[in-house]
């Protein structure tokens, strides 16, 4: 049941209800509002002991309401800031003046060129209404709008957590300071290619977290590896992987989704990982070609500190298994196998690693 509904009665029930089916536009929110103002005025309209409660106390409740930071909420209907302005009056001013509402940002540009418009609009309305606030942006497009992104860099110093898609000919454009930035989902379409290595980010002294959500050319774009506790990388080939654990060393989660590249696979030495304890290796789902495997890479991996791995393919056998166990000298308290690329049993494991608590295999 939503939020207001038991707080101001069945009376509004029916006006939220139409709230939530409505299109987003501006022009319906408007009218939606007056309506709700209109219905407040009344002399006979009841009292809500709600109303009485202090604005700092309200505040509390409404992001309360909102999905927990950084998750952003919607831009309409449930669970959106702009909901809260639509009650009454005495919301509306309460929900404008709290800028926590409206520090996570969630914009999605359609094919439609008039909706990118009403995105822009939205946007700078969210930004104004943050205040000085850390911000969590997600930009999810379905096709592509430059200038949502320049007015959304003229607040990068206030970026904590992004969510990106970025066109490489506007790489230029995220060249800048985000002193507060700690978490990055990055998705790269790199056509054209640049001419040159880009390199990104280098001006976020705090950023630890990353997510590769697309393919991704370590030649071409460097990041501030060194400086990174957690990647997760969806589509890398072999060699990508390798060159960014000898960059990255201090790695304490690491989740590698490969793909194919045709031709030599040349896997430089990797130096040993002191700091990582979680490791996940997996192929991608494309990957058909029986002969490239991960096995290349495991071989080049010592781990004395790893408490998990997960190993997704049948290239990584029993026996390497056991040897970079031997080679790493590391306690590992958590193994998750594949079922499926392999005939061994759980016991099989079992008996071949003893001192492993917890072994999974999954399907």
């Amino acid at each position: 049941m939503p939020l207001y509904v038991p707080l101001l009665g069945a009376e509004f029930e029916n006006g939220a209800l139409n709230l939530m089916q409505s299109t987003g536009a501006l022009s319906t929110q408007t009218a939606s509002l007056q309506a709700a103002e209109s219905f407040e005025s009344q002399p006979d309209a009841p009292n809500y002991p709600v109303l009485t409660l202090p604005p700092e106390i309200v505040s509390e409740i409404f992001v309360a309401f909102l999905p927990t930071y950084p998750d952003c909420p919607p831009t309409f209907g449930l669970h959106s800031p702009l909901l809260l302005c639509q009650i009454c009056r005495h919301w509306r001013a309460i929900a404008i003046a709290t800028p926590e509402l409206w520090r996570a940002i969630q914009i999605s540009v359609s094919r439609e060129s008039g909706k990118a418009v009403a995105q822009l609009e939205l946007l700078k309305t969210w930004l104004s209404r943050s205040g000085s606030c850390p911000l969590s942006i997600n930009f999810s497009f379905q096709t592509y709008d430059e200038e949502i992104l320049r007015t959304a860099v003229l607040h990068s110093e206030r970026w904590e957590c992004a969510d990106l898609l970025v066109f490489s000919r506007h790489l230029s454009l995220i060249q800048v300071a985000m002193p507060l930035l700690r978490h990055l989902t990055l998705g790269l379409n790199l056509n054209p290619i640049p001419s040159e290595p880009i390199t990104l980010f280098d001006h976020a002294p705090h950023l630890k977290q990353v997510v590769l959500a697309t393919s991704f050319e370590k030649s071409l774009i460097t990041l501030p590896w060194g400086q990174l506790t957690h990647l997760d990388a969806h589509m890398l080939d072999l060699e990508g992987c390798a060159e960014i654990l000898c960059d990255a060393t201090n790695l304490v989660h690491c989740s590698f989704r490969t793909q194919v590249k045709f031709g030599s696979i040349l896997i430089p030495i990797i130096p040993i990982h002191h700091h990582l304890r979680h490791l996940f290796l997996r192929r991608g789902k494309h990957y058909v070609h029986s002969s490239v495997n991960l096995s290349k890479l495991f071989r080049n991996l010592t781990l004395p500190g790893l408490l998990t791995l997960g190993v997704y393919e049948r290239g990584i056998t029993l026996e390497s298994l056991g040897e970079f166990i031997t080679r790493s000298q590391c306690t590992l308290r958590e193994l998750r196998v594949d079922r499926s690329s392999g005939r061994l049993s759980e016991s099989i494991y079992r008996e071949a690693f003893p001192s492993i608590a917890t072994i999974v295999l999954e399907p």
